[in-house]
């Protein structure tokens, strides 16, 4: 099965007007400098913010525009292989894929490492045909209790750290603030002796806060993700793990956040279906029962409007 990475039109146009604009900037700025006095001063003292911003506009636009360039996925019934991002790559056997799951992208879990592959017109399909040959992970049902505590620690860590990576950003701007007040806000070229020790020691503290801010925020970033995916694997294995309702049971399907079921009986010569929900204990409860149903292409039609997941062969 072929991954299809779409190609926005708009997208790739606002790349191309954007790095012109950049470009531009940069030549703007040079022509109206030449007919300054003392053009070699000016250019070196005065145009380092101008050409700073056209180079930033330009380096952004580029790097849209490499984004998934010959980006490329296959999958087979053993093994993965992909090219996407800017020089992201995948090369994996489908035995060591641990988890699967597909939002604002495909993400697939190989050996502790987390994949996210943006732009695929057909994510929910790959994600089905991987999730289907993934062994179905139940586990997790049998200590739901033990997850939801891991579940809630990672979410506080998250939170904490957050703070943390928040607070550090208040302290920088307050460093920028009292360093200002102390050097009365000179020029570099003005300042005093003491004036250059304070301004460094600030500088000094303001990378260091900056550098402890990015690490938290990273630490924060790392305990969402493992949090995110522990509810996935927790949300699969409940619905998985949960008994079927009584009844003749003829098709089971999920949507692919795990959310619920959707499950198709027959009864007689008709067809009814019920819906499931996983509630905030990540108990299986059942919500709503249809109608007997004998005109069955209805409930053919509501399971492809909301894109279910077939997962009969896993229960049934």
């Amino acid at each position: 099965m072929e991954g299809s990475f779409s190609k926005n039109k708009v997208t790739s146009l606002w790349n191309v007007i954007a790095f012109i604009s950049g470009f531009a900037i940069i030549v703007l700025y040079l022509i109206l400098q030449i007919g300054s006095e003392s053009v070699l001063e000016q250019i070196f003292l005065n145009m380092l913010p101008s050409v700073a911003v056209g180079v930033a506009v330009m380096a952004i636009s580029l790097a849209s525009m490499l984004f998934n360039r010959k980006a490329f996925l296959t999958v087979d019934d053993t093994s993965i292989k992909a090219k996407f991002g800017w020089k992201n790559s995948l090369n994996a056997e489908i035995k060591d894929v641990t988890n699967v799951s597909v939002g604002a992208a495909l993400e697939i879990e190989v050996g502790g490492k987390l994949y996210s592959v943006f732009g695929l017109s057909n994510a929910f399909q790959i994600y089905e045909f991987i999730r289907n040959r993934l062994p179905v992970d139940k586990s997790l049902y049998n200590d739901v209790e033990g997850a939801r505590g891991e579940i809630k620690k990672l979410k506080d860590e998250y939170i904490l750290h957050l703070c943390f990576a928040v607070s550090g950003l208040v302290i920088m701007i307050v460093l920028i603030g009292v360093a200002v007040l102390l050097t009365g806000a000179k020029d570099i070229s003005l300042m005093n002796m003491r004036e250059k020790i304070i301004l460094l020691v600030f500088a000094v503290m303001f990378t260091a806060m900056m550098a402890l801010s990015l690490l938290t925020a990273n630490v924060a970033g790392k305990k969402r993700r493992a949090s995110r995916r522990l509810v996935e694997k927790l949300r699969s294995a409940v619905i998985f793990g949960t008994p079927l309702n009584s009844g003749n049971v003829e098709s089971v399907y999920t949507d692919p956040y795990h959310g619920g079921r959707f499950t198709v009986y027959v009864k007689g010569k008709g067809k009814y279906y019920t819906l499931e929900s996983i509630d905030d204990n990540y108990v299986l409860a059942t919500t709503f029962t249809s109608e007997i149903f004998t005109e069955h292409e209805k409930i053919n039609m509501l399971i492809e409007e909301f894109g279910l997941l077939n997962i009969t062969k896993e229960l049934i």
